[in-house]
């Protein structure tokens, strides 16, 4: 049964982040990019704050809304990897 949380979005966002490093082996130093989508209250810039992260080399909303927002982020992201940016 699931319950409500009072966490904001930026902590479930940061756990998440912390937790998918934590599980593909890396250290939090490994993030040199932050990709999300429009609707999004964590932009880039915050979710390298709380994460402490020191260097972005790439941060990007894609402006995306509805259903397919998360597909343009993944597609950012992608691009920024194959360019060499991340």
């Amino acid at each position: 049964r699931g319950t409500l949380t009072t966490r904001s979005e930026v902590d479930l966002a940061a756990e998440a982040v912390r937790r998918a490093t934590d599980d593909a082996g890396l250290s939090l130093d490994a993030i040199d990019g932050i990709v999300s989508f429009g609707l999004d209250r964590t932009p880039p810039a915050r979710l390298q704050h709380v994460l402490g992260l020191p260097r972005l080399r790439v941060a990007a909303l894609a402006w995306h809304p509805g259903g397919g927002g998360i597909g343009g982020a993944v597609a950012l992201a992608q691009a920024a990897v194959e360019a060499g940016q991340a």
